[in-house]
């Protein structure tokens, strides 16, 4: 096995760059053909840890979502001081982040102890339960409020912005991040004097924090 050197290893990261998932597929035998240097597939991967790599699943992204939209929202300062009453400074001001998500369950059959050569039937659940979950959360200290509910709509919406109103300390005020769902109407703030509404831009979940809360409960 020939010995790596620091210019094949910038050879193979832009060879790893390049290629993307059909070197995947052929990993083993890429560098040999590309380089003429076979390395073991445990060498491959220690070799792209060494070029600050790592395996992990791609993030989704809708065919309409505009980048340019996402790069002008997250300066949305000056959008903050427009939706603010002008007697709140800036650092009175607490950013929570809203959201709903559908969890439910269905259940399947299990395995148990039967005489060999057998294989007994049982009933399976064919009905999908499901919940949905109003979250909302302040990264900054770290409070969350949330309701669990069999249906969604605008009356649950202003009882979920009533509990993060409540939550708001007095002489602060709070900016609520969501996205443009039809119950998510901004002159639902009217209500709430210490509390505004600011939408993201669409098909842009990944700019809503409260996503990763949604992504890490459903792989617990």
């Amino acid at each position: 096995m020939k010995r790596r050197t620091a210019l094949s290893t910038k050879r193979f990261c832009c060879f790893f760059n390049c290629k993307g998932r059909w070197w995947q597929a052929t990993r083993e035998r890429c560098p040999a053909l590309c380089f003429g240097v076979q390395y073991k597939k445990s060498n491959i991967y220690n070799l792209l840890h060494e070029l600050n790599l790592s395996w992990i699943a791609t993030r989704s992204k809708h065919l309409k979502q505009s980048i340019d939209a996402q790069e002008n929202f997250k300066n949305f300062q000056i959008k903050t001081i427009l939706k603010i009453p002008g007697h709140v400074a800036l650092d009175r001001v607490d950013i929570w982040f809203q959201d709903e998500a559908r969890f439910g369950q269905q259940n399947t059959t299990t395995k148990i102890w039967a005489e060999k050569g057998t294989r007994p039937r049982v009933v399976q659940q064919q009905q999908y339960t499901y919940a949905y979950l109003f979250g909302a959360v302040c990264p900054t200290n770290g409070k969350t409020e949330t309701i669990i509910t069999t249906f969604t709509n605008m009356e649950i919406m202003k009882e979920h912005l009533a509990l993060i109103t409540n939550a708001t300390e007095v002489d602060r005020h709070t900016v609520v991040i969501m996205d443009g769902a039809s119950w998510h109407q901004e002159y639902l703030d009217d209500a709430f004097p210490n509390l505004s509404i600011i939408h993201i831009p669409p098909y842009s979940p990944e700019l809503n924090t409260i996503e990763q809360v949604w992504s890490w409960m459903r792989h617990q």
